[in-house]
């Protein structure tokens, strides 16, 4: 009720603004009826096609293409901060293990303020720290997911939200740092799948930058029901080396 009364004036105040005019030109009380009549249907298209933007914009090729140089510094940024531990001989793949879940979700209309979901089994001390910041992945995602009903104690004023979440897992035969986004029906989730992988097949890795290769060519994308997945599966093969360079 609420969001209609602004559009109710602005309706009110572009009908009357037409009536005025044809008054001041002598037109006919027909004319000003059917005038009035068609200039509040036309105020109004605009009105509801501009807000149907304004809600629910999808995103270009070049904006995901920009998502996913975030995605991939944030995935080196992990593999560098388990390279230093296992320097220090807090990470060691062959016991080491950890599978960490959390859900992110900021309010429709935004508010500045988030809130997360966390579901992990027991993961050594010395590991918690790279793995909460590998977390703050989420918040380069969750624009991209729909607005969705929303309903939880903690934030009783929030009636939507869109979601984001992040699987870290490692179990001993490979890394994966797997991203999920949320959308509202299947077909929005193929839409941003489609331009997902548009954007995935013209990104542009840095040749120099042998971490981001590998990574780059151990990236993948799947969808299913109403979410899209972006994975980074990481072979123990593939970390081995990474570590054993980073060592060096």
């Amino acid at each position: 009720m609420n969001n209609g009364k602004p559009q109710n004036s602005i309706l009110v105040l572009a009908t009357l603004g037409v009536y005025l005019g044809l008054v001041l030109a002598g037109a006919t009380p027909q004319i000003l009826a059917q005038a009035a009549t068609a200039k509040q249907f036309s105020v109004k298209d605009e009105i509801e096609a501009k807000g149907k933007v304004d809600l629910d914009p999808d995103p270009s090729v070049d904006e995901l293409i920009a998502t996913y140089h975030t995605y991939f510094r944030n995935v080196e940024k992990f593999v560098d901060d388990l390279a230093k531990l296992y320097l220090i001989e807090k990470f060691d793949p062959n016991w080491s293990t950890f599978d960490s879940q959390m859900v992110g979700f900021t309010s429709c209309p935004k508010t500045g303020m988030g809130l997360s979901d966390l579901k992990a089994t027991h993961i050594d001390r010395w590991l918690v720290p790279a793995i909460e910041e590998a977390q703050f992945g989420t918040d380069d995602w969750t624009s991209l997911a729909d607005c969705r009903p929303f309903k939880r104690e903690v934030q009783p004023n929030w009636t939507k939200a869109q979601s984001a979440g992040i699987h870290l897992i490692y179990n001993k035969n490979e890394l994966v740092y797997k991203i999920s986004i949320d959308k509202n029906t299947v077909k929005r989730a193929d839409v941003l799948y489609e331009t997902l992988s548009r954007a995935l097949a013209v990104f542009e890795v840095d040749e120099e930058n042998a971490l981001r290769k590998v990574l780059f060519a151990h990236t993948s994308l799947t969808h299913a029901s109403d979410q899209v997945f972006v994975i980074t599966r990481l072979p123990r093969s593939d970390l081995d080396a990474l570590l054993a360079t980073d060592a060096k």
